[in-house]
């Protein structure tokens, strides 16, 4: 039974994407440019516009071959791709490549060597290998000396603060449109209100760019976007979190869950934002003492915020509404009915894995007094 049900709401989410393709194209052209888009506003938010403020607010490294030389945007771009090869989805594809071209140029030169005109060109060959693998070593050892630790705490560092200052921005944004499309409406504090008019109910322009943007950031950052991200312990959640948050809102807007969608947004940004400040403060803790005690103070009341919204409203709530409240308004299960409350069931599953973490955190500072996300290998730190 369970199966013959998944495959019919399998079958009507199919038949929905048709329907979204054919009478929602220019939805679909808005959100395909802003998701190729979104990328290159990241890059250059973060280096452009945030370059000049992490440099005020973060403490410098003095070093005057590696501080002042290299710029913010040559260590962004340098942490991009480290960051990028030691993604766990990619790492694999750069070592088979890196495999595949140690095997050619062995070959190549075992060619070379079985030659005949080899020998002629042996020892000049031998000489430049010789001069260029010594440059090699002279400038790895004058860049290790040249890095101290201060210098790569003050690199990654930048790092997390221009990628928590890009989410609180983009979150920031978010909670903006809710509010004039979703918090102000009369419909809002009532969840069996959400379901009066369905499935006709009015959608206004903001409501739509909404969607849109929600959308769009979420298939941006699960596609392109995620490899960059600061590598955590919880990428693979984090990142099955972007997909199911994008399946969501696609269901939500052609099944007809509009006003429940845009509710679920608001109980999620809200705690985004905060989140994202107390990462912000923390972060300039090293050369501002007085932010670690805001730092602490906006995760008291993320975990407050996390608590009350996504482990108690969520479920008590919206879980409640989607499945009892809409039958009981409608008179019978809408399509996606399964699908989308199973892909909700599973939503919550993940706060509750994060929740723990957050807790993990909350007694890691109680104990060091330093703020750390647990998320965060120790190499990052």
């Amino acid at each position: 039974m369970f199966l013959y049900s998944l495959s019919y709401n399998l079958s009507v989410f199919a038949s929905n994407i048709k329907i979204f393709s054919s009478n929602f194209s220019h939805e679909i052209r808005i959100i395909l440019i802003l998701v190729l888009l979104i990328p290159f506003i990241k890059f250059f938010v973060e280096v452009i516009f945030y370059r000049a403020l992490v440099h005020a607010i973060l403490k410098r490294c003095q070093c005057p071959q590696h501080g002042y030389r290299r710029t913010s945007v040559y260590m962004l771009i340098k942490i991009f791709l480290k960051e990028f090869k030691r993604n766990p989805i990619f790492s694999t594809l750069i070592n088979s490549i890196n495999g595949f071209k140690n095997n050619s140029t062995i070959k190549y030169r075992l060619s070379i060597s079985t030659s005949p005109l080899s020998s002629s060109t042996s020892l000049t060959s031998d000489a430049s290998s010789k001069v260029v693998d010594r440059r090699q070593s002279i400038s790895k050892e004058e860049d290790e000396e040249s890095t101290c630790s201060l210098c790569q705490s003050y690199n990654q560092r930048m790092f997390k603060m221009v990628e928590a200052l890009w989410k609180l921005n983009i979150y920031g944004l978010f909670v903006t449109l809710e509010y004039f499309a979703a918090i102000r409406q009369p419909w809002f504090k009532n969840t069996r209100d959400q379901w009066v008019g369905w499935p006709n109910q009015e959608i206004s322009p903001t409501m739509r760019l909404l969607y849109a943007s929600q959308l769009s950031f979420y298939v941006a950052t699960a596609l392109v976007l995620f490899p960059f991200e600061p590598t955590r312990r919880d990428a693979l959640v984090m990142q099955t979190h972007h997909v199911c948050t994008a399946v969501l809102v696609t269901l939500a807007y052609t099944c007809g869950y509009i006003r429940m969608g845009s509710t679920i947004m608001v109980v999620h940004d809200i705690n985004d934002v905060i989140m994202e400040v107390a990462k912000c403060f923390n972060y300039t803790s090293a050369a501002h003492p007085w932010a670690e005690n805001v730092a602490k103070t906006f995760l008291g009341l993320f975990v407050v915020t996390w608590a009350l919204l996504r482990m108690y409203y969520f479920p008590r709530y919206i879980l409640h509404s989607t499945l009892f409240e809409i039958q009981e308004v409608l008179g019978m299960k809408p399509q996606c009915y399964w699908l989308i409350n199973g892909l909700f069931v599973v939503l919550f599953l993940m706060h509750v894995y994060w929740f723990g973490l957050i807790l993990r955190t909350v007694y890691t500072t109680l104990r060091s007094g330093r703020t750390h996300d647990v998320r965060e290998k120790k190499d990052d730190e």
